[in-house]
């Protein structure tokens, strides 16, 4: 049943990746872990310097990445997951990071966002920075997913300006 709703995330992954604002971004749609045994159907949105392998962005272990996604809970519940995760930070090339110093330091940050974000979180070990769902129907989970990443790019420069913050020196 999950593989039904690829198709409505493949759509939103075009619609945000011809948007004006996201020409720095990668945006990937796929099924997760795999199309062989899927539990969610997911869109990823990331920058390039965010990950050890950004062409892995919905498979990948490491980096920095917000998503949106559906499993079967969701579906139960009608809407949408979404995320920003941090994983693995140390694997960053080119920064010095601490996962929890990082996650402490976005969320001071999100704070001053965090009620235009429904239903969030941010009560979560390092990795998960927030987490949030929202409500929809099925039918309007396209435009839902472009709502959730257009919101998510201010978020994005606050990401670039603590990566900026620790970024290592050549030497």
């Amino acid at each position: 049943m999950l593989p039904d709703y690829l198709a409505t995330f493949e759509r939103a992954r075009q619609r945000v990746s011809g948007a004006s604002g996201f020409e720095s971004w990668i945006c990937k749609a796929g099924l997760w872990p795999d199309a062989a045994a899927p539990s969610a159907v997911v869109l990823k949105l990331l920058k390039p310097h965010w990950s050890p392998d950004p062409r892995e962005a919905i498979v990948s272990a490491a980096g920095i990445f917000f998503s949106v996604w559906i499993d079967e809970p969701a579906l139960a519940k009608g809407g949408l997951h979404y995320n920003l995760h941090a994983l693995k930070l140390r694997q960053l090339t080119g920064y010095a990071l601490e996962s929890r110093k990082f996650a402490t330091s976005f969320r001071d940050r999100f704070q001053l966002a965090q009620d235009r974000w429904p239903n969030v979180s941010t009560a979560f070990g390092p990795q998960t920075l927030f987490q949030g769902f929202r409500e929809c129907p099925i039918s309007a989970f396209g435009s839902a997913i472009f709502d959730l990443a257009h919101s998510f790019v201010p978020l994005g420069e606050v990401v670039d300006k603590l990566l900026a913050d620790h970024k290592r020196l050549a030497s």
